[in-house]
């Protein structure tokens, strides 16, 4: 975006009178197609500027203000229904009067999040759902909007892919519920188009997308003409962009709903939008109303180019960084991080692509070979946090995707020294060890030639701002168990196999699981369930859970090999079926020689020779490894990135030092830029 005002839309607006706001759109249209928050940026100051200059609100500018006062809904992201009903609890008791979910990723789920809501809240609440185009096809939307009937939901946004504008229509003649159109919906033509179909109830019209306060204006009058109602939605704005989309809102009798919630978001906002929940405080003052915190701003806008004209630098990176920290989501949920994030660079010009089965998306830059790959995990993890259950990302991979992010920023403007092609994934679900396979499944690895990840380190292991070139992760492993017998009476143990004692016979034979000595490996029995209160039953069935680390895949093949032998044996003994699965299996480190010679050369480069350490051991696990298993002929390598994370990873208050982004992204762009 700053790219784009710098050298494309500022120039051809300069000099222009910023009340002529028609000619300035039609300047900044000539000159660039679509990015429509670099326009809407320009679009606001001159509203503003005309606001002032008049002494006028904007709102008053473009047709006066409506009696009501704004508010904004709850949104819960996708988590386990029992969560989404306490979340939503806990809102209602904050003050708010709607509840917006996030849908799309389980249909069977869905229905479950939906009617969790309801009963927690009653009737009462007004519920919406927001789909984000997760439930692809018409049959399968259609068959969902149905089941959602019952539950009283005022509308569903954007069931569907965004280039299917024609068949909302066959979703809105098969359903009861209104329809709104979101993702679907950036110009005045797309509106044209769904309206012709009778398509929709509702559109969701956001300034960022469609260029600001002039063209919104003008989508919401265009609606009104065909009795179409419309919400103004937000795409995470400060209080600038935030009150801007109010004061269009309150102009017009058609918009009906506001979702403009990003100042609550922020720890550092630019302005004093103030929030009463779930009101918002339009002032009658001039302009937008909004006072601008000269020292939020230098904090956060403050630049420096480096001598590539790079943009991304600390004070922008930390920026990203504490939005993805403060809205963290779990693994196979991060649907509102890759929405987020695929915003940012398609802002800044780039052209991110979705997956197509699970969250996240990859980007690319550069072409042809050789191909070279950026991870970036983005899940959190759910833990408690001073006393409350909820997602947390304590193991650093915000600040992880925020360094793949500035690492795309930083090669788009050394663009002429890419080797070939850069592709950043950002992939889901690394805290489960199962993500990294379905982005392989998903072939979005098969062609790479390298890859690169970045993982932040405690300082017992590399202590800022040194580094190493990689990390020699063990495997992990969990087993999960059942003893299938039958419970029987304590006065009668004759009549029965004790669970117990055969769950003895398991923990007594996983101690005499040897492995060569001098490569660190562990099994414990972690998790074992029999019997009930009532004492004189003697338990047939159990389940047991063991945790079974390995410093090498070759160990933890041979540990899998005894652990199947053991649990077959002591079914045979007892004549009791014992059985058991493998689950998170993810694999040790495979590091290619090439590929930690270029990032230790990469580390030396950017932090001299005294700050590179060797490649670091550790017990721990991360599903990175299973790219190198499932694609032997890629090489690859993990960036232990020193950045003294205290007290340690996952716990949940866990910190590191910030400054070590910055040497993260320098790191990876030289290696990236050394592959030859």
């Amino acid at each position: 975006m700053f790219a784009a005002l710098k050298h494309q839309l500022i120039p051809v607006i300069m000099g222009k009178d910023p009340r002529n706001i028609q000619g300035i759109h039609d300047a900044m249209d000539k000159q660039l197609v679509r990015n429509g928050a670099a326009k809407a940026a320009i679009d606001i100051a001159c509203y503003d500027i005309l606001g002032k200059y008049s002494n006028l609100p904007i709102y008053s500018l473009l047709g006066g203000r409506k009696e009501q006062q704004p508010t904004i809904p709850k949104v819960l992201s996708i988590l386990d229904p029992e969560v989404l009903a306490r979340q939503a609890k806990a809102a209602v008791k904050e003050g708010y009067e709607e509840i917006k979910m996030k849908l799309g990723t389980d249909q069977y789920k869905d229905i479950q999040r939906v009617k969790a809501v309801r009963d927690a809240v009653g009737e009462r609440i007004k519920i919406r759902v927001d789909i984000n185009q997760g439930w692809g096809s018409v049959q399968k939307a259609t068959q969902m909007m149905q089941a959602l009937e019952p539950y009283g939901v005022s509308w569903v946004e954007q069931p569907i892919s965004q280039g299917s504008l024609s068949m909302f229509r066959s979703l809105k003649e098969n359903s009861s519920l209104p329809l709104m159109a979101d993702e679907s919906l950036i110009t005045a033509q797309d509106l044209r188009t769904l309206a012709e179909h009778r398509s929709v109830d509702y559109i969701n019209i956001k300034l960022m997308k469609s260029g600001g306060i002039f063209p919104s204006q003008k989508l919401a009058t265009q609606a009104e003409l065909f009795g179409i109602q419309c919400q103004i939605g937000s795409m995470v704005e400060s209080s600038i962009g935030s009150a801007a989309g109010f004061h269009v809102a309150l102009s017009r009798p058609n918009i009906v709903s506001t979702e403009l919630s990003g100042p609550t978001k922020f720890t550092k906002d630019i302005g004093d939008l103030t929030y009463s929940l779930p009101y918002v405080h339009i002032t009658d003052k001039p302009g937008l109303g909004v006072v601008v915190n000269e020292d939020v701003l230098e904090d956060l806008c403050v630049k420096r180019e480096t001598e590539e004209g790079g943009i991304m630098i600390e004070k922008k990176l930390q920026t990203l960084w504490e939005y993805l920290h403060a809205n963290p989501e779990t693994s196979m949920h991060e649907v509102e991080t890759s929405a987020y994030l695929m915003n940012h660079f398609r802002e800044a010009g780039f052209q991110p692509v979705p997956f197509q089965s699970i969250p996240g998306f990859y980007v690319e830059i550069g072409s042809g070979r050789p191909k070279i790959g950026l991870r970036a995990d983005m899940d959190a993890l759910w833990q408690e946090v001073e006393g409350e259950s909820r997602a947390n990302h304590s193991c650093g991979h915000d600040a992880h995707m925020t360094i793949v992010t500035g690492v795309m920023h930083q090669l788009k403007n050394q663009k002429r020294h890419l080797p070939g092609t850069v592709r950043a994934i950002f992939q889901p679900a690394e805290e489960k060890g199962n993500g990294a396979v379905e982005v392989v499944k998903e072939g979005i690895v098969n062609d790479l030639d390298y890859l690169f990840g970045v993982h932040v380190r405690p300082a017992n292991e590399v202590a800022y701002p040194a580094c190493a070139p990689g990390i020699q992760h063990g495997a992990c492993l969990f087993v999960k168990g059942k003893i299938k017998g039958t419970d029987h009476h304590g006065a009668r143990p004759q009549e029965g196999v004790n669970a117990i004692e055969v769950g003895m016979g398991i923990a007594q034979q996983l101690q005499h699981i040897h492995t060569p000595p001098q490569i660190p490996a562990s099994i414990k029995l972690t998790n074992f369930r029999a019997g009930t209160d009532n004492l004189n039953i003697i338990p047939g069935g159990a389940s047991f859970g063991l945790d079974v680390r390995a410093q090498t895949n070759e160990v933890m093949n041979g540990m899998k090999e005894r652990i199947a032998a053991i649990c077959n044996h002591l079914s045979s003994i007892y004549q009791v079926p014992v059985t058991y699965a493998f689950e998170d299996d993810v694999p040790a480190a495979v590091i290619d020689k090439d590929a930690e010679q270029l990032m230790c050369a990469a580390i030396e480069k950017v932090l001299g020779k005294n700050n590179v350490r060797q490649t670091i051991m550790t017990p721990g696990s991360d599903d990175f490894h299973h790219y190198t298993i499932m694609c032997p002929s890629l090489k690859a390598t993990m960036l232990a990135l020193g950045s003294d994370v205290k007290p340690g990873l996952h716990h949940p208050k866990m910190t590191f030092d910030h400054r070590a982004i910055k040497n993260g992204v320098d790191i990876l762009v030289h290696a990236c830029l050394a592959v030859e």
